[in-house]
């Protein structure tokens, strides 16, 4: 007697739902499923087309109901996803102050306007990648974008998570990231360098820019700069803070962002006489302000004491490269022209601990031509 092999069958959903015509080319689907608070309900869909796309239709839900991945319909559009998206999720520790301050910029100036209207649950790959081609046409760059495509497909993330299930699937799927474009790095020449330390006397923050053409800090690790991370006597200070001025909240203290942010720079003889005279001046101010003095332990300061406000030394530093007739620049950007005076140069660097010479040394070093890197500036594997 010979056995037969049977093949295997799909299994069938267990649960039921029927399919009822409603006119001459429309049908409704009924079916049973669990709402937000485990009720369980009756869903009704409606669907234009044959009796087999209803049918369809129907299978899908079900199986969808049978692998735990079925979201309840809902009306709620992007923006209100959003919303949600920034009071639930975008909280400290799990995000960052600033960056959720970022996050709601990108909101309110590109996802709203475009999308906030739109039903999240009908929402398609053609309306976001719609919003990426305005901004072309707009002129913005290629950065924005891409941080605008990661903040849509991050919060799309969110809510197709199990623990939120608004969505089954993220619309971002199909979508390939805007691509990043090279661009020719603005730098400003060793003659124009000495030429502006020269004149920074005559601004109110000549400290920060001749500590920031020596150091290569950031603007906000300059201004978040405090004298327990500075040791004048091994000539060598460690970024462990940062002070931003965001809207709502004030002057804002946070620490960098792990990996190369946080480092330990070696001081050239130079800087370290700068920061003693910056510890003097302190000093005298505080003699003279009195009871009126601030103790913030801020190397950068106001005449009270208290730090000084981001914003308004890159506004000074426009102010005064403006007035000079200086290449133009922006003092805060990441990129060589002013975080790195010395990358037209080559020099060994080695570790995490980065040598900062003095300016003459580096009039003598080998320059080298410009070379983009993958973070739009040139590093030091770059200048070999």
């Amino acid at each position: 007697m010979s056995s037969l092999k049977q093949t295997e069958q799909p299994k069938k959903s267990r649960r039921q739902g029927t399919v009822v015509q409603r006119y001459e080319g429309s049908y409704q689907i009924r079916y049973s499923a669990l709402d937000a608070t485990g009720k369980r309900k009756q869903v009704n869909e409606s669907i234009n087309g044959s009796k087999r796309d209803a049918e369809k239709l129907l299978r899908k839900r079900l199986d969808e109901l049978d692998n735990g991945i079925f979201v309840n319909k809902s009306t709620g559009t992007v923006g209100q996803l959003f919303a949600e998206f920034l009071n639930i999720h975008c909280v400290p520790p799990k995000v960052r102050l600033r960056s959720k301050h970022h996050y709601e910029s990108y909101i309110r100036r590109y996802i709203t306007p475009n999308i906030g209207h739109i039903r999240f649950q009908k929402l398609n790959l053609i309306q976001i990648k719609k919003i990426y081609s305005d901004m072309q046409e707009r002129g913005l760059s290629s950065t924005t974008a891409r941080n605008l495509h990661r903040l849509i497909r991050k919060g799309f993330n969110w809510a197709c998570s199990p623990e939120i299930g608004l969505m089954a699937k993220n619309p971002t799927d199909g979508i390939t990231a805007p691509s990043k474009e090279d661009h020719e790095i603005t730098m400003w020449e060793i003659e124009t360098i000495h030429g502006f330390l020269d004149l920074c006397d005559q601004s109110i923050y000549d400290d920060v820019f001749s500590f920031a053409i020596r150091t290569g800090l950031r603007r906000s690790e300059i201004c978040g700069l405090k004298w327990n991370a500075v040791d004048l006597v091994e000539g060598r200070l460690r970024v462990t803070s940062t002070l931003h001025n965001i809207n709502g909240h004030g002057l804002v203290t946070s620490e960098p962002k792990p990996g190369e942010s946080r480092r330990t720079i070696v001081l050239a003889p130079d800087t370290i006489d700068l920061l003693h005279a910056i510890k003097g001046t302190q000093q005298l101010k505080q003699y003279e302000y009195g009871d009126s003095w601030h103790n913030t332990g801020y190397v950068f300061t106001r005449p009270t004491g208290l730090p000084v406000v981001p914003q308004e030394v890159t506004k000074e530093f426009t102010r005064f490269v403006r007035e000079h007739n200086l290449p133009h620049l922006t003092f805060p950007r990441p990129t060589p022209c002013f975080r790195y005076p010395w990358a037209g140069c080559w020099h060994p660097c080695q570790g995490s601990v980065r040598s900062v010479g003095p300016l003459d040394y580096w009039d003598n070093a080998r320059p080298v031509q410009p070379c983009p890197s993958k973070h739009g500036r040139r590093t030091h594997a770059d200048l070999r």
